[in-house]
């Protein structure tokens, strides 16, 4: 752990304001200089902006979690990214954005062509950051991944933000875990699924969805032609929710992983996942984690999956779509 703060910005990023040969800096907890937690605030933002700014730099990955960069951080750096046409990708995890700077954020994406990735995770983003957020979400078409797991998001925030989803067509990866969605925000996320068809990767994992929630995104998927990674993992929905999944799974030739751990199943539900893998033919992956299955039960369940790679870790598969893996308990 270092503590660069505010005035350690002034002799790392001036330099920067000419350097042409630096892609990746990491000022967050994990990177391998060991720049976690420099307690950076908004004055110190102001030189990573003015580096930023110039874009005489060529620096590709931004990495500024676990810092205090607050609102007016982020409204600065905002800023700067506007006109910047080099960076792709800003991660901004745990940094206490609100309104203000999601408005910021939002703002930046309408003019900013290269940031295709975007970590907001672990802020305080509510509905009301995410309308903001969400009204011009809807005129950029370079973002690729966002990242707004761990934050305050209802279905009021969802409303909007959906709509905004609806009208990009460049977002593919998309996490909302851990949030506050629960069956009537599913519902919303269901019917944009039946006609989206760029994102891939969904995380709705941690959420409040029971099983009308669950039954509502399984009718999306019918429809769907993209979605190749989904999780649901310690949802609410238990086997009534995954009741309809064996003819979704039957039909879908898209889907190649599936998360439905920590969600109440017992051998009920996964005897409905089971007779959708007999036909499906390009899942990879199923996650059954801490469900509510006993050793005699996972043994049965084994038996009826003859023909099937039954593993208890996950493990990359030598052929992608010839065969499903399940990952079981040891």
């Amino acid at each position: 752990m270092n503590n660069i703060g505010d005035e350690g910005m002034v002799g790392l990023f001036e330099p920067l304001r000419s350097n042409r040969t630096l892609v990746r800096l990491n000022l967050g907890k994990y990177f391998r200089v060991a720049l976690d937690y420099n307690g950076i605030t908004p004055d110190g933002a102001k030189f990573i902006a003015s580096a930023l700014e110039n874009n005489g730099t060529v620096l590709r990955e931004l990495i500024l979690s676990r810092n205090d960069l607050s609102n007016k951080g982020a409204e600065t750096l905002a800023i700067a990214l506007q006109t910047n046409t080099s960076l792709n990708s800003l991660d901004l995890t745990y940094n206490s954005i609100e309104v203000e700077g999601m408005n910021a954020l939002g703002m930046m994406l309408k003019t900013n062509t290269t940031l295709t990735s975007l970590n907001l995770d672990k802020n305080q983003v509510n509905d009301q950051a995410l309308d903001l957020f969400s009204a011009n979400l809807k005129m950029n078409n370079t973002l690729k991944e966002l990242n707004l797991g761990n934050n305050n998001i209802n279905i009021d925030g969802l409303k909007k933000f959906v709509e905004a989803l609806q009208a990009n067509n460049s977002l593919s990866v998309l996490d909302l875990t851990n949030n506050f969605i629960d069956d009537l925000g599913a519902k919303l996320i269901a019917k944009f699924l039946e006609t989206n068809t760029s994102i891939t990767s969904l995380n709705l994992s941690k959420n409040k969805i029971e099983e009308q929630g669950a039954e509502d995104i399984w009718e999306g998927m019918k429809k769907n032609t993209t979605l190749r990674v989904l999780s649901l993992a310690a949802n609410l929905f238990g086997n009534g929710g995954v009741q309809s999944l064996s003819k979704v799974l039957a039909q879908n030739c898209v889907l190649l992983e599936l998360d439905l751990s920590e969600n109440m199943i017992t051998m009920e539900g996964a005897s409905y996942i089971l007779q959708g893998l007999r036909e499906n033919k390009v899942l990879v992956s199923v996650n059954l984690m801490e469900n509510k299955l006993s050793d005699e039960e996972w043994e049965e369940f084994r038996d009826e999956s003859k023909g099937r790679t039954i593993m208890p870790k996950p493990k990359k598969p030598e052929c992608p779509v010839s065969y499903t893996h399940l990952t079981l308990p040891t």
